[in-house]
């Protein structure tokens, strides 16, 4: 699992470290998901591996908290499982297509891999703590949970971040929700880095992400004696 605060730098450290630490082959990103749907209109469920009927696709999608918040109906929630393909219920529906419809498709694909013992990574803000929920059900169904966290000393330096990617043709997100998520995200690093088999820790307060150090099993270890102050503040004075 590769998580951390809206605009610390998830996709970048991602790219950077991906052919070293990950063996998985299926990647689920909420963003990738969305972008991808828009140029194809489908999302083939066959590409991560599953097969999935359109009754198990809608019992989850309507049962999810998201659905109802988002403030959802059939019609604008227009997707449906065709042949193992999430398409368009109705091609000539108007509706444009959010984060939301994303967010709940990303936590389909994630269930559906944990019920089928299928190996995969994702990236997350991991702000909410339904994902501490879904890291410890799979380990309870046997996977090894190894999370990359990647992170800052300050939600400004997340949003100038965001600022300049939305200047690039990035998508953007709220000052609010980026510091609401950071504390939130932050907040619940101390649990999901207890439950992880292993975890691994990078700084991304000045120009270049920095690796910091690992939990493996019970040990924690740091690369130097000097470390960030929201290592020290949400990991370490929580030990």
């Amino acid at each position: 699992m590769f998580a951390g605060p809206n605009g610390s730098g998830k996709s970048t450290l991602f790219d950077a470290i991906k052919d070293v630490y990950f063996s998985t082959q299926i990647f689920i990103n909420a963003d990738l998901l969305e972008s991808q749907f828009k140029k194809n209109n489908f999302i083939d469920l066959s590409d991560y591996n599953l097969i999935v009927s359109n009754e198990d696709f809608v019992s989850f999608v309507i049962n999810h908290g998201i659905y109802e918040k988002a403030g959802f109906d059939l019609s604008s929630w227009n997707l449906k499982v065709n042949k193992n393909v999430i398409v368009k219920i109705d091609n000539q529906n108007p509706i444009i297509y959010n984060s939301y419809h994303f967010a709940i498709i990303s936590d389909f694909l994630r269930i559906s891999l944990i019920n089928q013992k299928i190996s995969f990574s994702f990236e997350t803000v991991f702000s909410h703590p339904s994902k501490l929920n879904l890291i410890r059900m799979a380990k309870d169904n046997g996977y090894k949970i190894y999370i990359y966290f990647i992170g800052t000393n300050s939600p400004i330096i997340n949003q100038e971040r965001i600022d300049d990617r939305v200047k690039k043709g990035g998508h953007p997100v709220s000052r609010t929700k980026i510091s609401d998520r950071y504390f939130r995200t932050m907040d619940l690093l101390y649990e999901m880095i207890m439950i992880a088999d292993e975890a691994y820790l990078w700084d991304n307060s000045k120009l270049e992400h920095k690796y910091i150090g690992s939990k493996i099993n019970t040990s924690i270890n740091f690369i130097d004696d000097i470390i960030p102050i929201w290592i020290d503040k949400y990991l370490v004075k929580k030990l």
